[in-house]
């Protein structure tokens, strides 16, 4: 999911559904392997590693320190005995609440090693998570946290070291920050300075592929404060409407300075759910979590793994910024606007236009787009947001959606299609 959260504190039967977090201390499990990302994840630089069940069988994993415990995919129901119970789980912390089903744990497996968790799994559809293979499975804190990690993200290695072992030796510019594990869901989380000069809670999610994701107002407030301070350099900006129906603003900025480090395409993002530091900026350090330990140290490597990244500027922004197609969405919209039937847009009005890419993480289609287009007025505080859509190939562009927002991005009305609208289309 382009960065897919969800949160396991359920209700269920009135109670909260809290993955073995209040469990006694168990015995340190064995330590497994280094082991390596899984490379048939493709394109995908998220962590996945591949596990296997008790039967043999092999599943592609994420490992998500954002999630608060194990999920497995629904396709998996028929092989987890009988179901222990239906939940409602709020998938992403903005209350979009999902249905799931609740199993007795399976066993999971990294080579010959055994994987704890917690005593239950939750089971949703997880198809969406990557479109490159099948996700069947996240591995969340209820596994992670019995284990120091140390994240190698330029070797795509993943170490399971030993929590009392000795530190290494120390590196010139390697820092560290105590961790709480927090209750009631068992994420690791930290307070520190990085961004707008004030101390924060930072979630630590390697689930997210940005650097950083940051509440609305001190992402707007750290947006400007890094524009002014780089004048002249170019940004690249997108927005994402996600599964929720949020709309997440996402900037990149070429070169910048982040608490004393100077960092290449960094992605910054907005987050209504809270602060987070991704597994982008994870990947700029050798990071170990010493989740035992509650520890978090940043040790530099050499060079810069996000200098002249491609993906920054091309896979993540659009790859067709400069394409012949991009008018067409325009026009369409124009066109409909002057035949008034463009829904909640009155004859007469004018505005200014910020139009979009993105590809549509809702749809199977890997290929298909989104063209967002938010219309402001002068003197005037809420936004007119619409979404065009294109299928792959050379589809024509279709209105999907319109609808009104305040100042702060909440929804005001949302304006049913007629079939005049519905159906407006390029050739």
């Amino acid at each position: 999911m382009s960065a897919t959260r969800f949160f396991l504190a359920a209700t269920v039967a009135g109670g909260l559904l809290v993955c073995s977090c209040a469990t006694p201390p168990a015995p340190r499990p064995a330590l497994p392997p280094e082991a390596a990302f899984d490379q048939q994840a493709g394109s995908d630089q998220r962590i996945f590693l591949t596990l296997r069940l008790e039967n043999g069988r092999e599943l592609l994993f994420l490992a998500d320190t954002g999630a608060e415990g194990t999920l497995l995919d629904k396709s998996l129901d028929p092989v987890l005995g009988q179901r222990l119970e239906t939940a409602e789980i709020n998938w992403n912390g903005l209350g979009v609440m999902t249905n799931v089903n609740l199993y007795a744990a399976p066993k999971l497996f990294l080579g010959r090693t055994w994987l704890p968790t917690g005593d239950r799994v939750v089971t949703d559809d997880l198809s969406r998570m990557s479109a490159d293979r099948p996700v069947m499975g996240i591995l969340g804190m209820d596994c992670l946290r019995h284990y120091s990690l140390q994240l190698d993200l330029a070797a795509r290695q993943i170490r399971f070291l030993d929590p009392n072992r000795p530190p290494d030796p120390p590196v010139v510019g390697t820092r560290q920050f105590p961790l709480t594990l927090s209750w009631p869901d068992g994420k690791p989380r930290l307070r520190a300075r990085f961004f707008g000069g004030e101390v924060a809670i930072y979630l630590i999610d390697t689930g997210c592929p940005d650097d950083a994701d940051l509440q609305p107002d001190l992402y707007e407030q750290e947006v400007r404060r890094l524009q002014a301070q780089h004048p002249g350099q170019t940004q690249y900006s997108k927005q994402m409407i996600l599964s929720s129906g949020v709309v997440k603003h996402i900037i990149c900025f070429p070169k910048i300075t982040v608490d004393g480090e100077v960092c290449t395409n960094f992605i910054l993002a907005d987050c209504p759910a809270g602060n987070l530091l991704g597994l982008r900026f994870l990947s700029r350090h050798r990071a170990t979590l010493n989740f035992p330990q509650r520890i978090l140290t940043l040790q530099p490597v050499p060079g810069n793994l996000f200098a002249g990244d491609p993906r920054a500027t091309d896979r993540l922004f659009g790859q067709y910024t400069n394409s012949t197609v991009l008018p067409e969405a325009a026009e369409l919209l124009e066109k409909m606007r002057d035949q008034g039937k463009l829904p909640g847009w009155l004859n007469g009005q004018h505005g200014e236009f910020t139009i979009t890419w993105t590809h549509d993480e809702n749809s199977p289609d890997a290929d298909a787009w989104l063209r967002i287009f938010v219309i402001t007025q002068k003197d005037d505080p809420t936004q007119y947001h619409c979404i065009l859509t294109r299928a792959a190939g050379n589809g024509g562009w279709q209105l999907q959606r319109a609808w009104r927002t305040d100042a702060q991005r909440r929804l005001l009305q949302d304006w049913p299609l007629d079939g005049a609208a519905a159906g407006g289309r390029t050739p």
